[in-house]
């Protein structure tokens, strides 16, 4: 028959302290393991806010602004700063968003050749990055000034794109900009900064 040992006495002062500084422990690996938590948290939201709002990063669908940026890359896009000629960008029409490059700003006079060349200010343009005209092109309202808050945009593939020298579309208001492209970060053999005019 088993007996069973009756424990008696108190525990030892270093039995106490021993148990005193496990409780420390835990208490100090569960205030620091919610404190990493917080703080990931934070830091999602701060990155997440930073991607919506000054940031955005958006996939190209089409092959209109090639050789500049091409079908199925990812491109980050700013929203600080000012927009100058040249700059491509990204804005809101129709429900959908899409990339171009800004051709004329306000107060600039914008036409189009026979040849289905864009002129600016009375000059035509030397656009070296554009792919390809279109002779004979749609030129409906041109030539014409562009006015206090508006963007005349057109993609460099100017064969399939469909941009401000259409009607339809017409010019950009400062409301539809979504923001300037800055980087290309997919594909990793194209990645790199997005400047005006050309790519580093």
């Amino acid at each position: 028959m088993s007996k069973m040992k009756e424990i008696t006495g108190r525990p030892s002062v270093k039995q106490l302290e021993a148990a005193l500084s496990r409780e420390r422990r835990r208490q100090k690996f569960r205030r620091g393991f919610w404190s990493a938590i917080k703080a990931l948290i934070v830091i999602a939201a701060i990155v997440t806010l930073t991607v919506t709002y000054l940031l955005p990063i958006l996939y190209m669908e089409g092959s209109d602004m090639d050789p500049a940026i091409k079908d199925g890359e990812v491109i980050v896009f700013i929203t600080a700063g000012s927009i100058r000629r040249g700059d491509i960008i990204a804005f809101n029409y129709g429900g959908q968003k899409c990339i171009k490059r800004v051709i004329a700003v306000p107060g600039d006079i914008v036409g189009i050749g026979d040849d289905g060349g864009i002129s600016l200010n009375g000059e035509v343009l030397t656009e070296p990055y554009a792919s390809g005209q279109n002779p004979g092109g749609p030129a409906q309202g041109l030539p014409r000034e562009i006015q206090s808050g508006q963007y005349f945009v057109a993609g460099d593939d100017r064969q399939i794109s469909i941009d401000s020298r259409y009607a339809e579309i017409g010019d950009i208001s400062e409301a539809q900009v979504i923001g300037k492209a800055l980087l290309r970060v997919w594909p990793p053999d194209r990645l790199g900064f997005i400047w005006p005019g050309f790519v580093w």
